[in-house]
């Protein structure tokens, strides 16, 4: 998950200079660099969106072991 990531932020950057900068590549006209460029933001912000979602289910799934494990030991300690 850090390595998609990593890639999605160099993947970004990389977009922003394109856009910062004025330049666009060399074999793309301007209306299509907008639009491919709006095209990946657009997948960029789904992808962002899955894997928060990913991390609040695990960050959940966490939080619900570790109450379990506390009723656990605190069942354990009254015996």
């Amino acid at each position: 998950m850090q390595d998609r990531l990593d890639h999605l932020e160099r993947d970004l950057s990389m977009l922003q200079r394109q856009v910062y900068r004025g330049s666009a590549p060399q074999t793309a006209s301007a209306g299509s660099t907008a639009v491919d460029a709006e095209l990946r933001m657009d997948r960029l912000e789904a992808q962002m969106r899955e894997l928060t979602g990913r991390v609040e289910d695990a960050v959940n799934g966490v939080d619900q072991l570790r109450r379990r494990l506390e009723q656990i030991n605190s069942d354990i300690d009254l015996r």
